[in-house]
């Protein structure tokens, strides 16, 4: 079993792309906190779903400092997988959400 990430080690602090290696398979994944970035992966994702005709499906997942009695921690990070392309998106550092995204979570 191999696993490798390859870290394409972005010039700008808005984002940066990884590929990782799983068994046979490839996974294209965008790490980001702009807004900017993430309608640009959402386009190119219902982009790409337009051309193959096939329902899109989409894996989530949403992390978080557990909460407690006193303090309501907010989702640091959530996480869109669509085939072998991954966003990886850190809401906690982002200055707002896009209605793009929320559109697309919407739907």
């Amino acid at each position: 079993m191999t696993i490798t990430i390859q870290n394409y080690q972005s010039q700008r602090d808005t984002h940066n792309l990884y590929e990782v290696n799983f068994f046979e398979d490839i996974i294209h994944t965008l790490l980001t906190h702009d807004p900017n970035m993430v309608s640009q992966w959402l386009s190119d994702i219902e982009s790409l779903n337009n051309h193959s005709g096939n329902r899109l499906i989409v894996g989530l997942d949403i992390e978080w400092r557990p909460n407690n009695q006193y303090y309501k921690n907010p989702v640091a990070t959530l996480q869109l997988c669509v085939g072998l392309r991954c966003l990886i998106y850190q809401l906690i550092h982002s200055p707002y959400v896009s209605s793009l995204f929320i559109n697309f979570l919407s739907n």
